[in-house]
Parts: C-alpha cells; structure tokens; sequence
C-alpha cells in the first residue's frame, strides 16, 4: 500500500531547522532568536520595498539561515538571496 500524498500546508512552512557547525550555537541569546522569528513570521517579504527586504533577508543570513532555507519560507529566489 502506498504512503499518503502529503497535505499542503495552508503556510507553506514543513519544518525549519537551524544548526551551527558541529552544533556550535547560531544565536548568542533569547533575544537574537527572537528577532529573527520576528523576520521571518508574518511578513510578506516579496511586497517588501526593496531595502528594507533586503535588510531583512540579510540579517536572517548572518542570524545563520541558510540560503536555501530563506528561499523556501519567504519566495524569494535563490540568487537574489545569495547576492546580498
């Protein structure tokens, strides 16, 4: 018997995860995590102005987003991310 088709989430987010290398700490406290689920949570980052998505996007990369990851929660293509 075949698996399931799996249900389409009404969000489009599955599953996040964020780890350093060798588990190394991506936030350095509560408050760094928080600001970056602030980003990411609840914004339309495509109807964005420019810069200000641009800010965003940058800041959720230096949190430790990974490229791939950021593409996929907020539909921005994979290059412009990468270019910032």
């Amino acid at each position: 018997m075949p698996r399931r088709e799996r249900t389409k989430s009404g969000t489009g987010i599955y599953h996040v995860m964020l780890r350093g290398i060798n588990r190394q700490d991506i936030f350095e406290d509560a408050e760094d995590y928080l600001q970056m689920v602030a980003c990411l949570r609840g914004l339309a980052i495509q109807s964005l102005e420019k810069s200000r998505r641009n800010y965003i996007l940058k800041s959720a990369k230096e949190f430790g987003a990974g490229i791939r990851q950021l593409s996929r929660l907020t539909g921005v293509s994979y290059g412009v991310i990468q270019k910032l």
